[in-house]
């Protein structure tokens, strides 16, 4: 189904069961697979692919070359096997959110209202991302996390799976949430580290597997976290030791 005032390319492919709200815009190359629903206004830019069962909200801008619900690799040997694209999980990408060039999210994955994507961010599958997050270019959150609201996380940061982020953080350029500490040599439960409500963490600081960085507490650029940080506690170097309390 086509809303009024839609443009689809003919060099577009869109699934017949696809619904398409008005004024959207599909271009060319773009592919839409299965049961994807589009909000009013949304744009899909050029050679964007959508998978089976996702929900992109209004006003929504999907840049070129972006893959949306790209299946896991249970689902891929699933859909080799039945040589189907139907997916399991849902997808959904919220309203007003704004998807540069390169960005991939997996199968299952939330993003809210508002988010905004740097270019050749990766979001990985069953990824809770609140309202007015900032996803910087080349960042990479791994399955399993829950990132909170206005969360500013910056270029090249890497989010390991099983990870909590609260609202209001900031994680500096190229930062490491890290979640096994003995590097996949002994079979282990993988944790990541939790950082709470308003926490800042410095460039290129590396958070260590379940460590909790409290409420309002400042990481130093470059320090190793290997145990957790009270709130309001500002703490730097290798190993990270306290300096001081951090300003509230």
């Amino acid at each position: 189904m086509m809303g009024k005032r839609s443009t689809i390319s003919g060099e577009a492919t869109v699934d017949p069961r696809a619904m398409i709200g008005d004024g959207c815009v599909v271009e060319a190359g773009a592919r839409l697979y299965g049961r994807v629903r589009l909000g009013r206004g949304v744009r899909i830019s050029a050679n964007v692919v959508v998978y089976d069962n996702t929900r992109i909200g209004d006003r929504t801008c999907v840049g070129p070359n972006c893959i949306i619900a790209y299946p896991t690799r249970d689902e891929i040997a699933s859909i080799e096997e039945e040589k189907s694209m139907v997916h399991a999980a849902s997808t959904v990408i919220g309203k007003h959110v704004v998807m540069r060039s390169g960005c991939v999210v997996y199968t299952g994955s939330r993003i809210g209202d508002g988010v905004r994507f740097g270019h050749n961010v990766m979001v990985r599958e069953n990824v809770e991302v609140g309202c007015r997050t900032l996803l910087g270019t080349n960042a990479i959150i791994d399955g399993n996390c829950n990132v909170g609201k206005g969360v500013s996380v910056q270029s090249g940061v890497y989010v390991s799976a099983y990870t909590v982020i609260e609202d209001n953080v900031f994680l500096g350029p190229r930062c490491v949430l890290i979640n096994d500490k003995y590097m996949g040599r002994k079979a282990i439960r993988l944790r990541g580290p939790r950082i709470e409500d308003g926490a800042s963490i410095g460039a290129n600081a590396v958070i260590f597997p379940g460590v909790i960085v409290g409420r309002g507490a400042m990481v130093g650029a470059g320090s190793v976290v290997i145990e957790n940080v009270p709130p309001f506690t500002t703490v730097a170097g290798v190993p990270a030791k306290r300096i001081k309390d951090a300003s509230r």
